[in-house]
């Protein structure tokens, strides 16, 4: 075909043709160089935010498990006298009455390990060891970190009253709550496990993905105890110097018939967030899958609490209180931790976390689009003589249908599609061909 065409006209196809593809190569290898810094991986990051916005406030939300947040909020420290800590009797009648309920899951977003009152603390350790020997739901109690203590510079776990009881063959287990924020304080990423020491032993906490796997697995304490035993090979003793983990990458785990795998850093998934933060909400809310109770409710005597809105949920025992400073920025706006980890557990149990896609399809897409633009500015402009204002409306509208294909990937299957490429391609030749104008 491209023999029978004039040869200004061949002329045109060959160089705009050559210039699409070299400025789709080039584009891709320093888009691609340059992915993880704020400029181009902001970019893509902030495009995926923005779908994420679209789609809660739409409604229109992957099925995944029914949340129950059981918040701490300011209610209720006004309540309990504002104490520095959340007294730890308090937490063991929230956790009897939630048990009795028959969740499927529970996750305790509170560290217990910091002191108090020893008769509250054994008020606690009691009902604890009474859950962890008993039939009901796995409690996963978070633990958090602790920085530059007895010398050393690796993560630290403070002792608690209640190690014996979360150790062994248990119902009732530690977890680590790992939730890390992008360049621009945006709450993105949850952790696969963390490693902490204490004195010069180490351990190794799985994170919320591999933990909430283990917990709803048929026989979840085996599950758990092979998670566990799988961790722990990679731990080594901790000192000064060293990292807890051994240098050997762990790059996937094996978790009650599942495998776990991960690329970024080796350690973190990027979390979908459908589930959005309303404050004051009470027995309802504006997200679908997500109810919220105010604490006040568990620690009335007698209180009538409608046992639905936690049988066969997964509970998130957390606070929204100011005082307990654990509100993060996420895409959906502002939210406790609570709410960051009921999303990543949606996530596992549920739809999944969001899988960067390949290098292969990235290059296949940039190019795709780079022939694309090719195609329409060769088509319109020198073949139907088409003024260059309406040449970029068409690409404009192109390139809205292919966001929209984009956004469709990432909304149905979780594609983390990265948007720069193909952007950068048609910013790069865009300035070619306006400046070709001129030429021909």
């Amino acid at each position: 075909m491209v023999a029978r065409l004039k040869p200004r006209f061949r002329h045109v196809l060959w160089r705009n043709g050559s210039v699409a593809i070299l400025c789709g190569l080039l584009t891709f290898a320093v888009v691609h160089f340059f992915h993880n810094t704020a400029f181009f991986g902001g970019e893509a990051e902030d495009s995926l935010d923005f779908l994420m916005r679209l789609q809660a406030e739409s409604g229109d939300v992957p099925p995944g498990p029914d949340i129950t947040l059981v918040d701490f909020d300011e209610g209720a420290f006004v309540a309990l006298g504002r104490p520095d800590i959340i007294p730890r009797d308090a937490i063991a009648n929230v956790l009897a009455r939630v048990a009795q309920a028959g969740p499927k899951l529970v996750l305790l977003d509170i560290d217990i390990g910091w002191p108090d009152a020893k008769p509250r603390e054994q008020v606690l350790a009691d009902e604890l060891s009474r859950l962890a020997k008993g039939p009901g739901p796995m409690i996963l109690a978070v633990r958090e970190k602790l920085e530059n203590t007895s010398g050393i510079a690796t993560p630290y776990l403070r002792p608690s009253p209640y190690d014996a009881i979360a150790a062994g063959s248990t119902r009732v287990r530690f977890i680590a709550s790992q939730i890390i924020e992008n360049e621009a304080g945006v709450a993105h990423y949850i952790g696969i496990m963390e490693p902490m020491c204490r004195d010069t032993t180490s351990m190794v906490l799985p994170g919320i993905h591999p933990a909430a796997l283990a917990a709803t697995a048929p026989e979840p304490m085996n599950a758990f105890d092979a998670l566990d035993n799988q961790l722990q090979a990679y731990r080594r003793p901790c000192t000064a110097n060293d990292p807890p983990l051994r240098p050997k990458p762990l790059n996937t785990m094996g978790v009650a018939g599942q495998n776990v795998s991960w690329k970024r850093n080796h350690d973190t998934e990027r979390i979908p967030f459908r589930l959005g933060w309303q404050e004051g909400a009470v027995f309802s809310h504006s997200s679908p899958g997500l109810v919220v109770l105010p604490v006040s409710q568990f620690l009335q005597p007698n209180a009538d609490i409608d046992d639905s809105l936690l049988r066969s949920h997964i509970v998130v025992i957390g606070s929204s209180a100011a005082a307990m400073r654990d509100m993060h920025l996420t895409p959906l706006g502002f939210m406790p931790g609570s709410l960051v980890l009921g999303n990543a557990l949606r996530a596992s149990l549920g739809e999944g976390f969001l899988q960067e896609s390949s290098i292969y399809i990235d290059l296949g897409l940039t190019l795709v689009i780079s022939f694309f633009t090719f195609g329409v500015w060769a088509i319109l402009r020198h073949f139907m003589n088409v003024s260059v204002l309406l040449m970029r409306e068409g690409l404009k509208l192109g390139m809205t249908a292919f966001w929209g294909i984009l956004a469709w990937t990432f909304m149905r299957h979780g594609a983390a599609l990265d948007f720069a490429f193909p952007q950068y391609v048609v910013i790069s030749y865009l300035i070619y061909a306006e400046g070709l104008e001129a030429t021909i």
